[in-house]
């Protein structure tokens, strides 16, 4: 089967930039911590984008790369060896979200249940399908 790929590494860097950063981003959230006195949240804020976002994006696109699947099947494929792992990370998954519900958080507590199920399930898939789940969810956000 055939797949599409960007005719540009510019064009595939702009369309990511414009995905993630958003006007918001740029104008609005700046101003507002600079009108209340944020500034030292802001430099912390930049820190943790550089040190956190960019390694992740990184990492996204060189998963998406290597594999060349959707990002359920590349999660399964890049995690069928530590699905033992997955099983762990899925019991504390379970754990937490149990917390989350006796302690007065119902909604995410169930969610949290649901995904630790799925990743004991499903293995590190289920991170994949997360990011499919949640790019559905933003997608009527950004529509209005």
């Amino acid at each position: 089967m055939r797949r599409e790929h960007w005719s540009s590494n510019l064009g595939f860097v702009l369309a990511i930039a414009a995905s993630a950063v958003g006007l918001g981003n740029v104008w609005k959230f700046p101003y507002i911590l600079g009108k209340n006195g944020g500034g030292a949240f802001m430099l912390v804020y930049l820190i943790s984008i550089l040190l956190i976002g960019v390694p992740l994006l990184l990492c996204e696109i060189a998963i998406g790369r290597a594999t060349g699947k959707n990002p359920f099947g590349a999660f399964m494929k890049i995690g069928r060896y530590k699905k033992s792992i997955a099983f762990l990370c899925g019991i504390l998954l379970v754990g937490v979200g149990a917390y989350f519900i006796f302690s007065g958080s119902p909604g995410g507590g169930i969610f949290t249940v649901l995904f630790g199920l799925g990743v004991m399930r499903y293995g590190w898939g289920m991170t994949g399908f997360a990011g499919i789940l949640t790019a559905m969810l933003i997608l009527p956000y950004y529509s209005v």
